[in-house]
């Protein structure tokens, strides 16, 4: 057998070869994100669950989401899923669930699902979460999650942000492009009668080419005084 014919063979045996480990490979999977978020300070220092389709998806306490304690700014943190419809339940301690919705998760898309509570009676929001950045500023939205405190604006230091005027409990804002700044003075104001008043005020850095979701959330009167359920300014960095 000369070289030549050798040298064809193992040229064909290696095709052949690639052929059939490509015709093997596996057509890479599509996948949805969502995150959960409790934003009810019924859940201060108490634990309680989410339920994806009646199973035990994560534990979540008071201004925590995907099993992660939110501090003034965490960088989002979703979960793979596949696309589809799910039903998501938050529960209690003992199972009780508190909400029973479902909702619809689109390949390559990015949801955030919100528990909030009024008075004992539980809701969840849901926000689309997907945006174009812009490299010239930061992009902020508002979320309102403070039951007891009336319609409120967003500021940041003097500048009034229209798209959150008079926004309301359970009620989330486009997105709206900001001067980068990193000592903002970011202001959540009550205005009533012309009387203006700050229920809370914050300092995060914000960073052109980033996404912020701003929360207000807490009790400004919690029934039982405990100064860690009262109003106060949270965020999720979501890109």
């Amino acid at each position: 057998m000369n070289l030549k014919y050798i040298t064809l063979l193992l040229a064909a045996c290696w095709t052949m070869a690639g052929c059939e480990k490509e015709a093997e490979m596996e057509t890479p999977e599509t996948v949805a994100y969502a995150m959960f978020y409790n934003g009810s300070v019924g859940f201060y220092n108490k634990l309680g669950y989410v339920l994806v389709n009646n199973l035990d998806s994560q534990m979540v306490t008071y201004n925590s989401y995907n099993q992660n304690a939110l501090g003034a700014f965490n960088y989002a943190s979703y979960r793979k899923m596949h696309p589809g419809n799910y039903l998501v339940s938050f529960t209690d301690t003992l199972a009780k669930r508190l909400t029973n919705d479902v909702f619809s998760l689109e390949a390559g898309r990015h949801r955030t699902v919100y528990l909030t509570d009024s008075a004992g009676y539980y809701h969840t929001v849901v926000s689309e979460d997907d945006v174009a950045r812009a490299a010239d500023g930061a992009l902020i939205r508002f979320l309102h999650l403070s039951p007891d405190n009336g319609p409120v604006t967003l500021y940041i230091d003097t500048e009034k942000i229209n798209v959150t005027e008079d926004q309301r409990y359970r009620q989330i804002s486009s997105w709206v492009k900001v001067a980068p700044n990193t000592k903002p003075g970011i202001r959540v104001v009550m205005e009533k009668e012309g009387v203006q008043t700050v229920l809370t005020r914050k300092s995060f850095a914000l960073e052109a080419g980033k996404c912020y979701t701003l929360m207000l959330r807490g009790e400004n009167n919690p029934v039982d005084g405990d100064p860690n359920k009262q109003t106060n300014l949270s965020g999720i960095i979501n890109q």
